[in-house]
């Protein structure tokens, strides 16, 4: 769940890029937002945390660079999933409540600032969820999804929050197993792809991130290839975005487009194998890499990788940060049979 997690959270970064106005009758800074988003779709966080500071410079009672700012903090961890209790990240999604919740005192809160609100909850949701703090997690979920649905009621046009909505709507629903059987939890799977759908149509800018949250519900509905072109779509936009190529990546391997899966691994090896913070995608990306190489008939290179991931091990336990029941699939793999304990 860690990557859709985070590419719901990414698409969420882009409110505010489709309103021109600032609250305060201002315009708004339309093309620095839009050099930070580019900064983040393509991993380049320093440059864009610095132009994020430079919007709380410009405009210190509005939420948008701390918000920015906190957001940014947390994608460069979520890039090395190395995700930590960071103070600073804390303070500044705090600060966008902050700001929103005096303007609705003052009865000039903007639907915009609504959705800044509404997406501040999302991520501490998700921060506390990396914590293990469940319950809050769940909480602060909850409360986003409402201000984003509030925000809606007052501008039925701000596609962004339809997507947020949507994709809470659909993994609620997906994930909820026997809870929906015994009607505990409503089943809104359908509604949430529209809701989404209509969030790819009509999103005001960069509806590729819009559709890569789709890429990750698709694939999890089983429609692999369908998700599978449209991440293709997302990464040919953008060619040298880490996040897309991790998503084509993953929607290659569920469609077992073997061909596809090994070349966007290999490139997403180059990378982490280059950069120590990276360590911890290494179990993932050669474990993924060995499972394309057995299916393509590699079978040298299939147990090269393996080997690799075997150094990984502590005992018999799983690789960290590789889920055991991959470990026990890739253990097992035909064309490693021979080579490893069974």
């Amino acid at each position: 769940m860690r990557r859709v997690w985070w590419q719901l959270l990414i698409v969420l970064v882009l409110a505010g890029v489709s309103r021109d106005v600032h609250a305060s009758g201002l315009a708004f800074p339309r093309e620095t937002v839009r050099q930070i988003i580019e900064c983040i779709i393509n991993g380049q966080f320093a440059t864009g945390d610095s132009l994020a500071e430079a919007l709380i410079r410009q405009y210190p009672e509005s939420p948008y660079g701390y918000f920015y700012r906190g957001a940014i903090r947390q994608a460069r961890m979520i890039d090395r999933n190395a995700l930590q209790d960071d103070p600073q990240f804390w303070s500044y999604m705090k600060a966008v409540i902050q700001r929103v919740e005096q303007k609705e005192r003052q009865g000039v809160a903007t639907p915009m600032e609504l959705f800044f609100k509404g997406s501040a909850y999302y991520y501490m949701a998700f921060h506390h969820m990396k914590l293990h703090h469940w319950w809050t997690a769940y909480r602060y979920t909850r409360k986003g999804v409402r201000i984003l649905e509030a925000a809606v009621r007052r501008d039925s046009t701000l596609w962004e929050a339809y997507l947020g909505i949507g994709a809470y709507k659909f993994w609620k629903s997906q994930k909820a197993g026997v809870l929906r059987f015994l009607l505990l939890i409503k089943d809104e799977k359908e509604q949430g792809l529209a809701l989404v759908r209509q969030a790819v149509q009509h999103a005001h800018l960069v509806p590729e991130l819009a559709r890569d949250q789709l890429v990750y519900m698709l694939m999890d509905a089983g429609h692999t290839q369908q998700a599978w072109r449209l991440a293709k779509e997302n990464l040919k936009r953008f060619p040298r975005s880490r996040f897309f190529l991790w998503t084509y990546a993953k929607a290659s391997f569920a469609a077992r487009q073997w061909t596809a899966a090994d070349s966007a691994y290999r490139r997403i090896w180059q990378y982490v194998k280059a950069h120590p913070e990276q360590k911890n995608n290494v179990p993932h990306v050669l474990a993924r890499l060995t499972r394309c190489s057995c299916e393509l008939g590699n079978v040298a290179e299939a147990r090269r990788y393996f080997e690799m991931l075997e150094r990984q091990t502590s005992g018999n336990a799983p690789p960290p940060f590789l889920p055991e029941t991959e470990w026990n699939e890739l253990r097992h793999l035909p064309c490693l049979i021979g080579d490893v304990a069974q």
